[in-house]
């Protein structure tokens, strides 16, 4: 709020977290080890969670344009935004390496 924001929401996502990465171990998804030592990798399904949570909650209040912040020299941002598609198909994108762009000058989400 300090910066200009009109409105924030803390989305709880930790019971559909624990929902889906209990169901991957049960089947043993993302099953990998490394070093001799198997582990689960549940930062897909995480993404995944999290991307279309928080896309449901923005379109609730009718804010269709993804941007997180990113430098734009890794993936996620697209990952996070196909994720939110899954939830918002009219869902934008502020990357402006992006296919899905608004343009290439957009800093900002806004409403």
């Amino acid at each position: 709020m300090e910066y200009g924001a009109e409105n924030a929401r803390l989305i709880d996502c930790r019971a559909q977290l624990a929902h889906e990465g209990i169901a991957a171990i049960q089947c043993g998804a993302f099953h990998v080890s490394t070093g001799g030592i198997a582990y689960f990798n549940t930062t897909p399904l995480g993404r995944a969670v999290t991307g279309t949570m928080l896309v449901s909650a923005m379109k609730e209040d009718d804010v269709n344009i993804w941007g997180d912040g990113s430098t734009y020299k890794g993936n996620d941002i697209e990952r996070f935004y196909r994720y939110g598609l899954l939830t918002n198909p009219a869902l934008k994108s502020t990357n402006p390496g992006s296919t899905s762009n608004l343009s290439t000058n957009s800093a900002a989400v806004t409403k």
